[in-house]
Parts: structure tokens; sequence; C-alpha cells
């Protein structure tokens, strides 16, 4: 990079877990560059996400379902000098060229590279250095990287950035907080989900001993509703007061419920990435991914695991009847990790 654009479009993350990873790496565009505006470029679900980011100048939402028709004009218009894309898609390249930005940026790839003025090697792995297997690392490469900084240079800024704590996103408040939070849904599939039965068991026991956390709140995107569904209805026969918003929850105001729960209670999904954004306690429970690569930033985020043999596989369905890194985990281990973290974080008197 000769000079600093005077308007950067950032191609963002698809996945809500994946665009709070890319925190520490916006983070760094944005000290790197005071100069330029930071354009976000993210599909219109997530905008709200962008929009609550500090230092984001402008969020150009990109439509569903994507044709170049729908979204070219959109980033033409955005008048960008430069991009940086975060996927890794031919596609992001193609729209970022059409809108007739020359300067395109991401990480290599096959055919893609054609299109890219800078294809940027993607990272490899150093077993020997776990700290560094986090996804964060690859958007931290990444922006170290289009910032034309020196290896020992990068390594140092990256470190850096790593060490800030996340951006405090710019969050309204919701219109009433709520003290349990449940998260049982997952997009990636069910090997991620823990059983609906134990969240609701985990939640009626918590209920039951902190009565001022009533009523559980059930969120989530509309595919997570049959699993919320299971969890409500099993809630609501105990006599658990329950309230179940998944399916309907605009991304602002989970932000919202998630930024005002005294405690979170989720698996490996966006929820545990934006619990530990925002500094909201919570408990996230692994099973066929791994934390190491995935887990959530911070430290207001526990997180539980059962490691067997065959974990982590990264399968979206356990090919196992007992679901073994799942099944595993016992409803007395994780209430007991909530009640650790609630007395960690006491609620207010």
């Amino acid at each position: 990079m000769n000079k600093s654009p005077a308007r950067l479009l950032l191609r963002t993350p698809n996945w809500l877990g994946d665009g709070v990873m890319a925190f520490p790496a916006v983070a760094l565009l944005r000290r790197s560059l005071p100069g330029t505006r930071l354009i976000a470029a993210p599909p219109a679900n997530l905008a709200p996400l962008w929009a609550a980011f500090p230092g984001i100048d402008e969020v150009v939402p990109l439509p569903k379902p994507r044709s170049y028709a729908a979204t070219v004009p959109l980033l033409r218009k955005a008048k960008c000098d430069a991009a940086l894309l975060f996927p890794n898609s031919v596609r992001s390249a193609v729209e970022a060229r059409l809108a007739g930005i020359g300067n395109v940026a991401g990480f290599a790839a096959p055919f893609r590279n054609l299109l890219l003025a800078r294809a940027l090697p993607r990272r490899e792995f150093d077993f020997e250095r776990p700290e560094r297997l986090h996804q964060k690392w690859d958007w931290l490469r990444l922006a170290a990287s289009f910032l034309d900084l020196p290896p020992e240079v990068a390594e140092q800024a990256e470190d850096e950035a790593a060490l800030v704590p996340l951006p405090r996103l710019n969050v309204p408040p919701a219109d009433v907080a709520p003290g349990l939070l449940l998260c049982p849904g997952a997009a990636y599939g069910p090997a991620k989900r823990w059983p609906a039965a134990r969240f609701a068991e985990v939640a009626a026991a918590l209920l039951a001993a902190h009565p001022d956390l009533a009523p559980a709140v059930i969120v989530g995107a509309g595919g997570d509703a049959p699993a919320a569904a299971e969890v409500a209805a099993l809630l609501a026969a105990s006599g658990t007061p329950v309230v179940n918003r998944a399916g309907n929850t605009p991304l602002g105001d989970f932000l919202a419920a998630v930024a005002g729960a005294r405690l979170v209670l989720t698996n490996d999904s966006g929820a545990m990435h934006l619990a530990a954004a925002l500094g909201t306690p919570g408990v996230a429970l692994f099973g066929s991914t791994e934390p190491a690569l995935t887990g959530p930033i911070g430290t207001s985020v526990r997180v539980l695991r059962s490691h067997v043999p065959c974990s982590p596989c990264f399968l979206r369905t356990c090919p196992f009847p007992d679901f073994p890194c799942m099944g595993r985990l016992a409803v007395p281990d994780v209430l007991a990790a909530c009640e650790a973290v609630l007395a960690s974080s006491p609620l207010p008197a």
C-alpha cells in the first residue's frame, strides 16, 4: 500500500461470529488509517453489527438473495478507491471489480487471484504456537498485510491488537433487559447444539435459585426456532417463566438483549461471540468445534467442553447415536459453571 486510501471498502465476513472475530483486525485498520473512511459492506442482516462498531464511517448493506445487479450499484455508489475482502469467495472479488475498484486485496485463492490487485497468502497454522491458532489471527494477518507492515512490525502490531479489548459497541439498551438469556441454536448444525432438554433443566434450576433472573428469554434466528420451541415448552411445563423470541429477533434487538443480560447460556454460536464482544457474562458449550480456533475473545465468557477422542470433528451432524462430545457435558457441570460466572459478576444491588 503506497498511500492510504481515501475510502476503503471492507467486505466483512458473512457470519455473525466471524464478524466479531474480525473486530481486532478492523480495529487495527482503524488505528493505522486515521484519515481513511472505512465503509463496511456486510450482508444486510449483519448491518446493525457494523453500524454499532466504533470507527466504521458508513455501512453498505448487501441484500439477500444476492445478485450482481443488486450489489454492484450499491458498491459503486460508495465510491471507494480500495477494497479489502474478508470472505474468500470469487464472488466478493467480482463484485468489487465490477464496482470499479481497482485496488482489491484479499486472501489468495484459485481463480479469484486474477481479480485481485494484491493476493495475500494465507497464514500457515503454527501448532508450536497454540496461542496463535485462533481465527482472529487470520483476520489480523490480512489487515497487517494490507498495511504493508514488515514481518517483525506486523507481528508486534498483531500481538498488540489482539491484547486490546474489543471495541465497545454502540448498542442502545434493551426495552426489558433479560436476566438469563438462552441461545440453544447454532446455525452451523446440530453437532454444535447441546440437547434442548438439558438447556431447559439448567435454566429451571438457575431461576429456582435466582428468581431475580426471571424470566428466561430465548433468542435466535429462524433456524434456531425448533430448538428454542422445545426449550420453551419444557420450561413452561415445569412452571418456569419463559419468553421465546427465537425466529423473531432482529439483530438490533439481539444486540440489545445480549448487552443487557446478566448471564448468557449458549452453544458455540454468534451469540457467544457477541457476549464476548459486549463483555456480558456467559457460558459457552462446545461440541464438534475447537475453542482454540473459534472460541470467544476476551474473558467474560467461560467455555465448557468434553474433549472426547473424536472431537473436534467439525461435522455438522454427529454420526454417533450417543453424541459423545455434547452428551458428556452434564447438567450439574454446566449449572456449576453458570453459578461460578454469576458469583464472579454479581447482580447489582
